[in-house]
């Protein structure tokens, strides 16, 4: 299993979850706070997002950033470390120095 990051893949799993939600790519995009075209240009033109608009978008629609990203799920518990790391330059730099130690 490929842990690497497929943007195909990932749009595959977008599209999947918002059908599966019954929500259409402008519905997503506004509740997510962003433009009424924002997941349309995901999905059919191609543009990646970033990882912070990404996981904004997750976190609204309730989906696991994880699975959208890279097709698997984490726990709770790492998801709130992935998301301190991903939020605070100073507690990720703290949290690698102690797990390299």
């Amino acid at each position: 299993m490929s842990t690497g990051y497929d943007p195909q893949a990932m749009r595959t799993r977008l599209a999947a979850a918002l059908d599966e939600k019954r929500l259409s790519m402008r519905k997503a995009s506004l509740d997510a706070g962003f433009s009424e075209t924002y997941v349309h240009g995901i999905l059919k033109l191609g543009r990646d997002p970033g990882i912070a608009s990404l996981t904004r978008l997750c976190d609204t629609l309730e989906l696991s950033a994880a699975f959208v990203i890279f097709g698997h799920d984490v726990t709770p518990e790492m998801d709130e470390i992935l998301r301190i790391f991903q939020e605070n330059p100073a507690k990720r730099e703290a949290l690698l120095q102690l797990i390299r130690e």
